[in-house]
């Protein structure tokens, strides 16, 4: 199955007024519905594996979260340009578990538009912010090659 499917995902608004409908098992992709998962959820079915929540959400870190994907999305279909203006709009908000995802690959555009100088930015932030996580280590040996070469 394709992670980012056939079509780009949409950009998110920074917030939002409405119902959100959430599975709890969502945080596995993104620590930026933890907002949602540390308030108690105003109504829940299928046995607790849907919440719903109502009412006004910053939606900062999902929007970052996104345009990491869409940045993702970008450079499977070959469109590095893209792609780093989506991995910078990502940056700033980006949620911890997607932050080294997001350096790798802002780093791997920059490389592929021949900018050096900025991908090894983007490979040292990913050295910094793994160096010391288990669960990181494959990024981690990646940062180390990258800067190697450049």
């Amino acid at each position: 199955m394709d992670l980012f499917g056939k079509t780009l995902p949409p950009v998110l608004p920074d917030s939002f007024t409405g119902t959100v409908f959430l599975q709890p098992t969502a945080i596995a992709w993104t620590d930026g519905y933890l907002e949602f998962l540390r308030r108690k959820p105003d109504d829940s079915f299928a046995n607790g594996s849907v919440l719903v929540y109502r009412g006004t959400f910053n939606m900062h870190a999902l929007a970052a979260a996104r345009h990491m994907y869409r940045g993702m999305w970008m450079l499977r279909e070959r469109k590095a340009q893209q792609a780093v203006e989506e991995f910078a709009a990502a940056d700033h908000d980006c949620p911890d578990l997607n932050r080294t995802t997001n350096e790798q690959s802002y780093a791997t555009a920059l490389l592929q538009l021949h900018r050096p100088a900025e991908a090894k930015v983007h490979f040292q932030k990913l050295l910094e912010l793994s160096k010391n996580h288990a669960p990181f280590r494959e990024a981690y040996e990646t940062a180390v090659q990258a800067l190697k070469k450049l």
